[in-house]
């Protein structure tokens, strides 16, 4: 149990069945809250007798205190917030609306729009942390929001957060969760370049993988990556090859907007982009991405 525990007992409506949402339902659990959770494929849910499973998302935001969401992409937030079967449709007035998916900040400040609209309270609260901290209950929060909701927030967050960094209204968690992200990316694709040329230039790859994840700077992407590319095995997911390349896609296009540039982020998106089955690799497969070519004759 984290720190910053607080027993909350609120009906949450619970949107998603990904990695992270199912790894912090057992401590919304301990905290006393009360489950209504909905997945497009409810056969990816991991229910509890007490949890009611709910055939959408209006009817799991329906009567709920807060309403959080943790699914992959623009799209499916549109999907899970919008329209006559979305919980905005029935979000109780005063309700907490909280938007922890990595969306595009175009997309919160829409459906933060929306909520406000409807009668809700939006935070958003992009998480980061990966599966042993959700696993743990000590996820980092990058949030966005007036200090009051996020005030109110705090007894649901602790439950599986460490703490909570509040960036500034509404939608600059997720402006924040793009820049860190993208750090993340490039740090990642740059170790798998690093040891690729190791690799090539007749370096032995456990050795050099050893040295990366004890010495410098790229250490901690290192200790992550060095054990997936040693022993081969890329399907023990914490965090998918293909979100963190959309992830990336969506740092580009808020660049875009702002007008800025990120050339390392669009060759970082490019080698993601050529990992093998992204889906369903983790993010440490993009070191698989890089293979020698022979030098050319003069």
């Amino acid at each position: 149990m984290n720190a910053r525990y607080r027993p909350c007992g609120w009906t949450v409506g619970l949107l998603g069945a990904g990695v992270m949402a199912r790894e912090i339902a057992p401590h919304l659990r301990a905290a006393g809250c009360r489950l209504r959770w909905y997945n497009r494929t409810a056969d990816r849910l991991q229910a509890t007798g007490d949890d009611v499973v709910c055939t959408s998302p209006a009817v799991a935001a329906s009567g709920a205190d807060a309403v959080l969401s943790l699914v992959a992409d623009d799209r499916a937030a549109e999907a899970v917030w919008d329209g006559a079967q979305g919980a905005i449709s029935t979000l109780a007035p005063g309700a907490l609306a909280v938007e922890c998916s990595t969306l595009t900040p175009a997309r919160v400040e829409q459906w933060a729009q929306s909520c406000a609209s409807a009668g809700g309270r939006a935070v958003d609260c992009s998480l980061t942390g990966g599966r042993d901290r959700a696993r743990d209950g000590t996820l980092i929060g990058l949030a966005g929001g007036a200090a009051a909701d996020l005030a109110a927030l705090d007894p649901l967050l602790s439950a599986f957060t460490d703490h909570v960094i509040a960036f500034g209204p509404v939608g600059y968690g997720t402006r924040y969760k793009l820049a860190h992200n993208l750090a993340a990316a490039v740090t990642l694709a740059g170790v798998a370049e690093a040891l690729a040329l190791a690799e090539a230039a007749g370096l032995d790859l456990h050795q050099a993988a050893e040295a990366m994840s004890a010495f410098g700077w790229a250490a901690p992407a290192a200790q992550y990556a060095a054990p997936q590319l040693l022993n081969g095995n890329f399907t023990d997911v914490h965090c998918s090859a293909a979100n963190l390349g959309k992830d990336l896609l969506y740092a580009l296009a808020t660049a875009t907007r702002t007008g800025l540039r990120l050339p390392l982020a669009e060759a970082a998106h490019h080698q993601f982009a050529a990992v093998h089955d992204p889906a369903a690799m983790d993010m440490s497969a993009v070191t698989r991405t890089y293979t020698a070519t022979p030098p050319e004759v003069p």
